[in-house]
Order: structure tokens, then sequence, then C-alpha cells
């Protein structure tokens, strides 16, 4: 498995993802027939960036494959199937990778938006031939949601989740920003009141509230202490132990 350290080295990788990537390129290895060693390091590191929501270069991936875009594409694919990997990545996955399970509720509340927005724009044509549940309106409604409340969130790990370009997610997401225009503020009532936002990071408690004795009351507590009080913090905690743990 070597091919797999020597692409991983050059596409950065973290280690989760080079382990993952190392087991799919073990299994692959034996249900999948017709590629090189690199060709197939090649697509299971991204399919293991994408997995465990890691930033990876896509056409930097299908360069180093040795393969054409198409073949690439569809190579990419049958893997998928062969895998069983789950393409589909529902809102408190994205949220739970991200490290930010708070967002689950607001971006689905914009999601809603922008499934009412283009049925009533566009008419159910446009509107039923959409897959909303597939992973670049899953991810482009999460960042949004965050923008929206002012959160932190790295869009790069977005981009690698919803597995399009940046061009794409950049007009859906923008879509999504005019479709949940009119309820901006029932996400701000329903979001940025009460305990499941103060129990988010400092910067974001900082950020929501003036008062420093309520900051250093919070800061005072141990992060797991949070996440014993909050079950949200407390999934993401046994989620994220979960996949280190993975093979």
């Amino acid at each position: 498995m070597e091919q797999v350290d020597i692409l991983a080295k050059r596409l950065r990788c973290p280690s989760t993802v080079i382990a993952k990537a190392k087991e799919y390129f073990r299994l692959s290895q034996l249900k999948y027939k017709g590629l090189t060693d690199f060709s197939l390091a090649a697509i299971c590191l991204e399919l293991s960036c994408h997995q465990l929501g890691e930033a990876v270069d896509k056409k930097r991936c299908q360069r180093f494959s040795g393969l054409q875009v198409k073949q690439y594409l569809n190579s990419y694919q049958n893997i998928e199937k062969i895998l069983k990997i789950q393409s589909r990545t529902t809102l408190r996955d994205i949220a739970l990778r991200i490290g930010l399970p708070e967002l689950e509720a607001p971006a689905g509340q914009v999601l809603k938006s922008y499934q009412n927005h283009l049925k009533y724009k566009h008419g159910s044509a446009r509107y039923e031939a959409i897959d909303f549940s597939s992973s670049l309106y899953t991810a482009a409604a999460i960042f949004t949601a965050s923008k929206l409340l002012k959160m932190k969130c790295d869009k790069s790990k977005l981009l690698a989740i919803s597995s399009n370009n940046m061009k794409t997610f950049k007009n859906v997401m923008e879509e999504m920003q005019e479709a949940a225009a009119s309820i901006v503020q029932d996400i701000l009532d329903t979001n940025c009141t009460g305990k499941s936002t103060i129990e988010g990071s400092d910067d974001q408690v900082e950020s929501i509230t003036k008062n420093p004795g309520t900051v250093e009351c919070i800061r005072a507590q141990s992060f797991q202490e949070r996440c014993v009080s909050n079950p949200k913090r407390q999934e993401y905690i046994e989620w994220k132990e979960k996949m280190l743990k993975a093979p």
C-alpha cells in the first residue's frame, strides 16, 4: 500500500484519512479489477477525504491517478458502489463532522426555505428533479446557516463533503441565502437564544453575549462538562472517537 502513502504525502492528507484510504484500498483490490495501484490509491484517498470531511483537490487526485476525467469519475462511482459507501450525507452527519452539531436545526430551516423557494420560483418540474438529500445541498445548507448565525465554519471541509466544485457550491449557497432572507429572524430567534448556542465555542459565546461574567462562567467549565449538559455536543464527541478508531 505504499502508493497510498506516496500520494497522501503529495496531497497532504492527515493520518486518519490515510488509515481509512488503506482500508478502502485493501477491499477494492479484492473486489475491483482494471486499475493500477496508483489509480486505485488516488480514488481511495479522495473517498476517504469525503467520508471524513477533509478538504481534497479533486483535480490533483484525478491527475495523480493517470486516468482521463471520465474514466476517473466512472471508476470512482463504481468503487463507491462496491464498497457500499453512502454518498448522501445528512445534515446531522455534516454538523457532527465539522464539530458544530448545533447547526443541524437551522440548516434544516434553510434547506426547507430553499425547497419552497425553488418550487415557487421555478415550478414543480425543477423542484421534483432535484435530490435535496445529496451532499451538495446539505453541505450548502450547513454553510449558509453558519453564515446567518455568524458562526465560524470550515468552508473547505464543506466543499469537500459536497463533492462539487467551488462555482457550483457557491451558486447553490447564494440561492439558499436569497431563499432564507425571509426567515432570517426566525432562525436567529430560534437558534441564537437559549442553552444550545451558549454552549458553543468561546468565540461564539463572546459574539452572542457581551456579559463578561457569563463568558467567564462558561470558560470555567471543562469541555467534558459542557458535553454532558449538551446532548448534541456529546454526540459529536462519540462520533469523533468512533471515526478515529475506525480502520
